[in-house]
């Protein structure tokens, strides 16, 4: 702490931390008057801000004039600043059992139940006043249902170290198993209400369902759906069910679940949009938004994901639902094309550049590796065999990866091509190309010793004939994994991976 913060603790800190634990708001305020940061300032050793000390003594009308302020500088986000141990003000307020605190806190910032802290406090709010399960904000309608519909799940980051990564996964595995048990309460406690009421608590019919899904947030969805297997039947304002929705917003993660349910299914699929007529196969058919369309990286690929989403949704409906028309007169096939035709285009474009680029550097590894097979000097041991093998090896792959890249750009760029055979051909043109590199760089080091015979220096050259490997492995391997990833991967997307009605 600098000195002049500490000069300012003593002249201040004091004085609100009695105010606070009294409820004294004209005190408080005067300090704040002189003092404008004062109440973001944690003014114990625990770390406690004077909201921390108000909540745990119950001083409803010194949080209510606090949390006034706060809202009317737009300073709102300071509820959640927590003291060292990571206790919010909330946590405090639900400790001392004081409902009416909390709930002024909830309304100002309807994050803070979501705020984990040491005891996991949001469960063991709803177990000791299970009424706020219904409970709605007044601005927003919304019940605590509603907002932990919207938060989906999200993975620790791929630039984080290993442990880094083990550790915070331990962690959201953790978090994940207290959500769901606090989805389970609180969807437990709606259910118990009279139905005239539990309409009411949804805005729209079974709506927080429906922005589960749009959302992705997938143990959500499995665990109402777990719970009470009708939601599977429900249809939102638009006649649509949550695979209508699921395959919208293009969450294949929800998707899935419609291969649990059997016959089901083609039921499901017959329901019409409300106001456009299009069925479930012209969703697949639509350009989804942008955020979804970028979750795979390249125009081919994603036009790959498209027509896999497109066919997938085909399989499950009847023939004449695929040849039915919506209100603008298409069947899903021509919709589909239609808002597709700019992506396509895009991906012809990204794949003709890839292909053109990586031919050139493969007839350029042809033609030298064809040349150093017409001057290396005769040899008896065994670096001859290792120079042969290898500088083979590299003609062979070089040449074969030009004749794929060569194929790419002759092809016809149809729709069904960017399925499997574009992205097969792209995939194996850069393995055998990597190949050709890894394999040239073999053949450089044996004919380095074979002309020069310096005893162990090969070592030394073949350290240094591995940094091109790298670098390209560095700059190409993303992308070759990216379109191994969707070309073999993609035939697992949709196989289910939970047990829908496996919870009792």
């Amino acid at each position: 702490m600098t000195e002049s913060r500490r000069n300012d603790y003593l002249n201040y800190g004091v004085r609100l931390y009695k105010a606070a634990l009294r409820g004294d708001w004209r005190t408080a305020s005067q300090i704040h008057d002189l003092y404008h940061t004062c109440f973001t300032e944690k003014i114990t050793k625990r770390g406690d801000t004077a909201l921390h000390i108000a909540a745990v003594a119950g001083h409803v009308d010194f949080v209510s004039q606090l949390v006034t302020l706060m809202v009317r500088s737009n300073s709102w986000h300071t509820l959640a600043l927590t003291n060292n141990i990571g206790n919010t003000a909330l946590c405090f307020a639900a400790a001392s059992g004081t409902v009416a605190i909390a709930k002024v806190m909830v309304e100002a910032n309807d994050n803070l139940p979501m705020i984990r802290n040491t005891k996991d406090i949001a469960l063991g709010i709803i177990i000791d006043h299970p009424d706020l399960a219904v409970a709605r904000d007044d601005q927003t309608k919304e019940t605590p249902l509603h907002v932990l519909a919207k938060k989906s799940q999200k993975s620790s980051k791929k630039s984080q170290g290993f442990w880094s990564r083990f550790y915070n996964r331990c962690k959201e595995k953790k978090a994940l198993q207290a959500k769901l048990e606090l989805v389970k309460r609180l969807w437990e406690r709606v259910l118990q209400e009279p139905q005239e009421s539990q309409a009411s608590l949804m805005i729209d019919p079974w709506r927080i369902l429906f922005v589960a899904v749009e959302v992705g947030n997938v143990e959500f969805v499995t665990t109402l759906i777990g719970r009470y297997p009708d939601l599977i039947w429900k249809l939102d304002e638009k006649h649509r069910s949550i695979f209508h929705v699921a395959v919208q917003f293009r969450r294949e993660t929800i998707f899935r679940l419609i291969f649990e349910i059997g016959a089901i299914k083609d039921l499901l699929a017959t329901y019409i949009h409300k106001d456009t007529g299009d069925n479930i196969l012209h969703l697949a058919a639509k350009l989804p938004s942008s955020d979804r369309l970028n979750c795979i990286s390249g125009a081919a690929l994603q036009m790959q994901r498209e027509m896999l989403w497109f066919k997938v949704v085909e399989d499950i409906v009847q023939p004449q639902l695929a040849e039915s028309k919506n209100e603008e007169g298409l069947t899903a096939k021509a919709l589909f094309t239609q808002q597709h035709k700019e992506l396509r285009k895009e991906g012809e474009e990204w794949l003709r550049k890839t292909a053109g680029s990586c031919s050139v550097v493969a007839t350029l590894i042809a033609g030298v590796v064809f040349g150093a097979a017409l001057k290396v000097p005769a040899s008896q041991d065994a670096w001859l065999w290792i120079f042969v093998i290898s500088d083979s090896v590299s003609l062979i792959s070089s040449t074969a990866s030009i004749l794929m890249f060569l194929s790419i750009m002759t092809s016809r760029y149809a729709e069904k091509d960017f399925l499997q055979s574009l992205p097969q051909m792209l995939m194996i043109g850069l393995t055998l190309l990597f190949f050709s590199i890894a394999t040239m760089m073999v053949a450089f080091t044996a004919t380095f010793h074979i002309i020069f015979n310096f005893g162990y220096a090969w070592i030394f050259t073949s350290v240094f004939s591995c940094i091109p490997i790298f670098l390209f492995g560095l700059q190409e391997f993303p992308l070759l994994f990216e379109v191994f990833r969707s070309t073999i991967g993609s035939n697992h997307i949709f196989k289910p991976r939970h047990q829908l009605f496996s919870s009792p």
